[in-house]
């Protein structure tokens, strides 16, 4: 549930252990809705992007 403090490193590790950045789209663009406890460091893990791209 997103009103879990380690929401976003538990996110983190369903992409990486389904290995879902494989469907990442190089060209095309992501939105995300940031929740409480979203940190650009592991939107960027998330999705296979820098924390720059992110910002």
């Amino acid at each position: 549930m997103a009103s879990d403090p380690k929401y976003t490193d538990k996110l983190v590790n369903l992409i990486e252990i389904s290995d879902l950045t494989k469907y990442e789209a190089s060209n095309e663009e992501v939105y995300h809705i940031v929740k409480k406890g979203d940190s650009v460091s592991a939107l960027a893990k998330a999705y296979g992007s820098t924390q720059v791209k992110i910002q």
